[in-house]
């Protein structure tokens, strides 16, 4: 059974191979009649093809022969002429027209199918308005409609050998010529598909091929665009660009990129980058590759970029990707927003700097941020209202930016942020990490370590942020503090703060008293006054509303407690610094006070002294002690402090012996030193004195 099937099918086969060869055969003879007399139809066919394409056809020979395909046409010479204004739109050497086979076959029709061009040269030249002509003119005037008595000319495959394309731009002095070894454009019903080989002048690139299909059913004419260029070189291509602020300085790589065209805009983008070298402007060199897409909808549009690898001035990026997708309202407004990052150098932004305006480049330029941004995810919603609702989650890794204006600046931070409109958590944990306060500090503070919790909520108008023990730690001090800040409304913020502190060296510390709050005499004043020291433990309390300090109504309390040890304080320039062995001071709202110490000065022991600055904003010190020495220890105080003049300045003749002690009352305004007061009792204990050029001592 199988066997009888297999032998008629093999006869069938056969038969209609019979008849296609017979019919081939027959198609030969009457293309070999029909040849010699071509000549004789020269004007019927210019007719035909004119009125097929709505344009004037000239050629000044023709060809025929039986190509692979089926009958061919040979045009020599060939011009398209514009029939309204005569432009001559095309010269080329040789036109080629295929005849379908099987049309003329069966019904007997002159089909064609195929067009070939070769040998011609196309310019394409923009205008000084931003408009474009091809050979002259604009591209919608260029090829008329065909009328309709056109006949039936079925679909075409068009193709393009050896053809030169000279662009021309507004200041060109020469064009630019590219060059299209090969170019088919098909066209059917239902679609129009262009493919090319583009060899690229030197100075753009090497190779470039470009794959484009429009779909033409349905109202909405799309078009899928396919573009593979090899060793671009991003100066020359960027030279192609109208706005000159988007140039490239270098770089040399290869792209892909399919995009999608529809209503006059770019609807979706995928780009394949590698790119070696690439520089904007005067800005650093870097390496990139990666794969970007982009999607523009009615709804919003979207970027993403995969597969990103950067090699740059400050190091090489992890495989990483990039979001950021937005949502639009019927009017264009963007009313929400989502970006995404696995991986973010903020030293990297100073990339394309060229690109922004002026404004934007001596933002970045005054901030230089730096540091690591990972798992960065933020949501922005309720943008066109005025309750924005936001959501943000980020890992930091010593990031930083200097002050501006009144920002300050900070380097080197670590950490966590985790937050949202309602609430917050931040968290810190943080090494080498510096603090710019150019508001109140001269130079930056630098922190060795940094760790803690930061946390907040938002309920209504009211928001309260707490810490959970924030310890900061460098060379000078240390600290951990407990912190409470609530903020309701426009009122100001009510701060519960408390904390413990060391100092290691006052000398060093001194430089983070802040300037600007003080007056110039009083922070000068401190900045001598502290020669030497250590504060092994302080602690500092401070509960009230901000705007009240220093809290002259009883509205909050801010108290500084301070143990001093192996300090030496230089109270005043007329006087011997005091050396303290140890020393309790507290500094309540403005008062400076002290009762609890131990000192030597010049040899005289002092114990519990009474000092005083009642109100830091007057600030006038006052010093009641009681020292205990010797009679030469007290003598060679007084010689040198302001007492000695009492003496006439005499004191250096004087030789003393015995014991002493002297009781000093001392008043120093700090903002005018020299107009101190002191009253001092010297009393003696089997003593004695000697003057010089006098016999005789004097004893007790």
């Amino acid at each position: 059974m199988m066997k009888v099937f297999l032998q008629r099918l093999f006869k069938f086969a056969a038969y209609a191979a019979a008849g296609v060869v017979i019919l081939l055969a027959i198609a030969v003879g009457l293309f070999r009649l029909f040849l010699p007399r071509l000549p004789e139809y020269q004007d019927e066919i210019k007719d035909w093809a004119s009125a097929a394409i709505g344009m004037q056809v000239e050629f000044s020979g023709m060809d025929a022969r039986w190509g692979l395909s089926g009958p061919e046409l040979k045009f020599y010479g060939a011009e398209l002429i514009h029939p309204g204004s005569q432009t001559r739109l095309l010269v080329a050497q040789e036109v080629g027209v295929g005849v379908s086979l099987m049309r003329l076959l069966r019904d007997r029709t002159l089909v064609v199918d195929t067009v070939t061009i070769r040998n011609t040269s196309i310019e394409l030249r923009q205008l000084d308005d931003g408009s474009w002509q091809i050979q002259g003119a604009a591209p919608g005037d260029l090829f008329p409609a065909a009328p309709v008595d056109a006949g039936n000319i079925g679909s075409i495959d068009v193709i393009g050998v050896n053809i030169e394309i000279q662009l021309i731009r507004p200041g060109d002095e020469q064009p630019t010529f590219f060059h299209v070894s090969r170019m088919q454009v098909r066209n059917d019903d239902m679609r129009i598909a262009l493919d090319a080989d583009i060899r690229l002048p030197e100075h753009i690139g090497s190779q470039m091929t470009l794959s484009a299909t429009q779909i033409l059913a349905g109202d909405q004419r799309s078009w899928n665009i396919l573009l593979e260029a090899d060793d671009l070189e991003l100066v020359g291509v960027s030279e192609l660009l109208p706005d000159e602020r988007y140039r490239f300085s270098s770089g040399r790589g290869d792209l892909d990129l399919a995009l999608a065209y529809m209503n006059e805009r770019i609807v979706s983008a995928t780009a394949n980058i590698d790119f070696e070298n690439v520089a904007f402007g005067a800005g650093p060199a870097f390496d990139i590759s990666a794969r970007f897409d982009v999607n523009n909808d009615i709804d919003g549009w979207l970027v993403a970029v995969d597969e990103l690898r950067m090699t740059t001035p400050d190091g090489d990026w992890p495989r990483s990707s990039l979001r950021l997708e937005t949502s639009i309202d019927h009017d264009g407004n963007v009313v929400m927003l989502d970006a995404s990052a696995s991986y973010f150098n903020l030293s990297d932004i100073e990339l394309p700097m060229y690109w922004l305006s002026d404004e934007h480049r001596q933002i970045l330029d005054e901030l230089r941020p730096d540091g690591i941004i990972r798992n960065l995810q933020l949501t922005l919603s309720d943008m066109d209202t005025d309750t924005l609702r936001f959501s943000v989650a980020v890992d930091l890794e010593e990031v930083g930016f200097s002050a501006r204006d009144k920002i300050p600046g900070i380097r080197g931070f670590s950490g966590s942020l985790r937050a949202d409109h309602a609430s917050g958590l931040l968290e810190i944990d943080a090494n080498y990490m510096s603090l710019s306060l150019p508001r109140w500090l001269n130079e930056p503070v630098d922190i060795d370590a940094a760790s803690g919790t930061v946390i907040w909520r938002r309920s209504g108008e009211r928001t309260t942020i707490l810490s959970d023990s924030i310890s900061i730690r460098n060379s000078v001090f240390e600290s951990n503090s407990d912190i409470e800040i609530v903020i309701d409304g426009a009122n100001s913020p009510v701060i519960d703060l408390a904390s413990t502190w060391s100092i290691d060296d006052i000398a060093a510390a001194k430089r983070y008293i802040p300037q600007t709050i003080l007056k110039p005499k009083l922070y000068n004043w401190l900045q001598n006054a502290l020669v030497s020291g250590q504060i092994p433990r302080g602690t500092t309390q401070f509960h009230g509303p901000l705007d009240k300090f220093p809290f002259d109504g009883g509205e909050g309390r801010m108290l500084i407690e301070a143990s001093v040890r192996n300090t030496v304080l230089q109270y005043s320039p007329l006087f011997p610094p005091a050396e303290i062995s140890e020393l309790e001071v507290l500094l309540e709202n403005t008062r400076l006070f002290t009762d609890s110490n131990r000192s030597i000065n010049r040899g005289n022991a002092v114990v519990d002294a009474v000092v005083e600055i009642v109100d830091l904003r007057r600030p006038i010190l006052t010093i009641r002690s009681y020292s205990t020495g010797t009679l030469e220890t007290v003598r060679d105080f007084s010689a040198n402090s302001p007492i000695g003049k009492v003496f006439g300045g005499q004191l250096d003749r004087v030789t003393v012996s015995g014991d002493a002690s002297i009781s000093m009352d001392l008043m120093v305004p700090i903002l005018d030193w020299r107009s101190f007061e002191f009253t001092a009792r010297i009393l003696s204990n089997n003593g004695s004195l000697a003057i010089e050029g006098l016999d005789a001592p004097i004893t007790e």
